[in-house]
């Protein structure tokens, strides 16, 4: 505290990490072409009868291509271990049918949250909203759907108001008879312009993404300091957006990458000791964990010294990558 100002410190946590994106269609093959083996799940030790988190987000994707039904059905019973509700960021390698397709079979106790990718123009909006009315008419995998996310940090990404409230009209009417909340998802600095109004007043729900490393709180304040101005920045968002509109559509920490910039140790240690913390801090808020996994098709992006690919909390095997699951249920 005695490094930064009140203010400052209250606008870091505005700042979002760069943008988590599908992949390229020109880089996938085809799940079913794909050759994988079946394995079985490393699950926590312990019997659970309570999800320590609320949420995580989940990228079906190998390093260079899709992930196959079966990966996403090991992935699933592994998440199903932690979370409760897992959040998609678009429609792409058929991972809506493979994801609700896994946790009916599999009788699995997590709800989905979808989105929609839009930066890729109309076209791609028509191709995921077809996507999207084929899982809806299908009453077992609409009753796992919660919400669906118009886009992810697009404002920031350079798309116009004018555009993004277009989008979010064009698929509350195309699905307005599935009676589903659709909004999207930004960062605080950018819905707390004047201009955003519009986006708030036309969004039946608002993700926020926070990313407290890229602005260097955890370095100068260590975990502690950055928990005690979540609190203040999640007032400040509800005096602005009501809570009921509000969920965190992203928070975390990553575990590797070179420290650049004083931006903060990177370690499982340190990712844990914030996952722990922040699930504890953020009680009954509807949040996700930013992230299940390692993000393997970010593998060769070096920005922010190649911190993206490492935000997941599971390893390999399924298991935290530190702590226990034990720790997790305690505040």
């Amino acid at each position: 505290m005695r490094l930064l100002s009140y203010i400052t410190l209250l606008s870091c946590f505005y700042l979002s990490l760069p943008q988590q994106q599908p992949m390229e269609t020109n880089q996938l093959v085809q799940a079913g072409q794909l050759n994988s083996e079946t394995s079985t799940v490393s699950t926590p030790s312990m019997a659970m009868t309570q999800s320590p988190l609320n949420g995580i987000t989940y990228s079906p994707y190998l390093s260079d291509s899709c992930a196959p039904y079966e990966k996403v059905v090991k992935d699933l019973k592994t998440i199903s271990q932690y979370a409760k509700e897992i959040r998609l960021y678009s429609t792409d390698c058929n991972q809506l049918e493979n994801v609700l397709k896994a946790i009916t079979e599999q009788k699995l106790n997590i709800k989905v949250m979808l989105g929609i990718w839009t930066r890729d123009g109309l076209e791609r909006i028509d191709s995921e909203l077809k996507e999207i009315e084929k899982v809806l008419n299908n009453s077992e995998y609409r009753s796992k759907i919660t919400r669906i996310s118009v886009g992810n940090e697009d404002l920031t990404n350079g798309i116009s108001v004018a555009a993004l409230n277009q989008n979010i009209s064009l698929v509350k009417k195309s699905l307005k008879k599935f009676n589903i909340p659709i909004g999207t998802v930004e960062i605080g600095e950018k819905l707390s312009e004047s201009e955003s109004k519009s986006i708030i007043d036309n969004s039946d729900f608002l993700g926020v993404n926070i990313h407290p490393y890229f602005k260097l709180l955890s370095a100068i304040g260590g975990i502690d300091l950055t928990l005690d101005y979540l609190d203040t920045y999640l007032d400040n968002l509800t005096n602005l957006i009501p809570r009921s509109k509000l969920i965190i559509s992203e928070i975390g920490l990553p575990s590797a990458g070179e420290t650049i910039q004083n931006y903060g140790e990177t370690s499982p240690e340190v990712q844990f000791e914030f996952l722990q913390k922040a699930a504890c801090k953020l009680g009954d808020w509807n949040y996700f964990t930013f992230e299940a996994f390692d993000a393997l098709f970010k593998q060769n992006d070096n920005s922010y010294g190649g911190v993206e690919q490492n935000y997941g909390i599971l390893n390999e095997e399924g298991n935290l990558k530190a702590g226990t699951i034990e720790r997790l249920l305690k505040c």
